[in-house]
């Protein structure tokens, strides 16, 4: 898959967030290598339906001359994948070493979805990702996102597809005052996986 360039400036983070699904659940996907980029995030989980969806985020600091970047298949079985980069301005980061990731989870249908805690800097921008296999193509799949000590918490992206299995991601932004995020949570339309 070919993941566009965003707007950007130089010097701000970059970040490549995939969804992905098997139709095999005892496959776990390993996203592949990027060439210039850290993968931050790879967690898989298991669905009820026989199969799964994989997150993986990937992070940089801008040059003055990026590209759109292509991620080719992981496994033979790979149904779809969907993809999106966003930047983010005055971050703060002297690299992608600064960025702290929280433990991935996971969660069946009808269920929560929880971000775990996660200790952070004082006045950190707090970003939440979750995946889910939902094989439809909509906008409003993740919803009720709560988290009492971040402010200004809001879904930013919703995106899913029906190609293959279908699948797609949610992005929520909050901002934490203190030293510690609490943990966030939300409604995923199906079994999911987080990383915060």
């Amino acid at each position: 898959i070919t993941v566009p360039l965003c707007s950007y400036q130089e010097g701000d983070l970059l970040l490549i967030v995939v969804e992905s699904r098997t139709t095999n659940a005892a496959t776990e996907q390993v996203l592949p290598e990027l060439d210039g980029w850290q993968k931050i995030v790879n967690t898989s989980v298991n669905m009820q339906s026989a199969n799964g969806t994989t997150l993986g985020i990937y992070a940089k600091i801008a040059t003055a001359a990026e590209t759109s970047v292509v991620i080719s298949e992981s496994v033979p079985d790979w149904s779809h994948a969907i993809s999106k980069m966003m930047s983010v301005t005055r971050h703060g980061l002297a690299n992608v070493n600064d960025i702290a990731v929280g433990t991935p989870n996971s969660a069946t249908s009808g269920t929560t979805l929880t971000a775990t805690d996660l200790a952070v800097l004082k006045k950190s921008l707090v970003l939440v990702f979750g995946t889910t296999g939902r094989d439809n193509a909509g906008s409003a799949e993740f919803t009720a996102y709560t988290n009492a000590s971040l402010t200004s918490l809001e879904e930013f992206m919703d995106i899913t597809t029906a190609i293959g299995d279908g699948g797609g991601f949610g992005i929520a932004a909050g901002y934490c005052e203190g030293t510690t995020t609490g943990n966030t949570t939300c409604v995923p339309p199906r079994p999911s996986s987080s990383a915060c």
